[in-house]
This record gives structure tokens, C-alpha cells and sequence, in this order.
């Protein structure tokens, strides 16, 4: 069984990437290139990628600023 804390250690651009217990940011993912060799395979676009992730972030924006509001506290504008 692996252990969640071991480091993960990959090379990104020519330069070694140490995640410690931590999901990689975007850009260090998409960079990978075994990320990049399975999105040409499946025929995925990094663009696409990108644009789901900020529909993701708006949409859980909403939902945040809605439970806040249901709580009873000022929304932001």
C-alpha cells in the first residue's frame, strides 16, 4: 500500500517537481507529458481542459456565495 505522504517526484519542462501529500496545480499537470501523451491519444484539447475548470470554479463560486446567503450573510458584489 503507498503511503498519501511519500513525495511524488516527476520531471515538468526539463525540471523536477516534488508534490508532498498535495494534488498538483493545473498547469504542472497539464505540462506533464505522459498528461500530454494521453490527452493527444484521446483527443483532448488543453483549452477544453482549462475552460471546464473555470466553468467548475464559477459554478462552486455560486454555490458558495448561495450558501452564504441562505445563512443569513451579506453577498458580495
Amino acid at each position: 500500500m503507498h503511503d498519501a505522504r511519500r513525495t511524488a517526484i516527476h520531471l515538468i519542462g526539463g525540471t523536477e517537481v516534488c508534490w508532498l501529500a498535495a494534488e498538483p496545480a493545473l498547469n504542472d499537470m497539464l505540462a506533464d507529458p505522459i498528461t500530454q501523451l494521453l490527452m493527444r491519444r484521446d483527443g483532448v484539447q488543453e483549452a477544453e481542459i482549462r475552460r471546464l475548470a473555470a466553468r467548475l470554479r464559477l459554478a462552486e463560486e455560486g454555490r458558495r456565495r448561495h450558501a452564504d446567503n441562505d445563512a443569513g450573510e451579506p453577498v458580495a458584489r
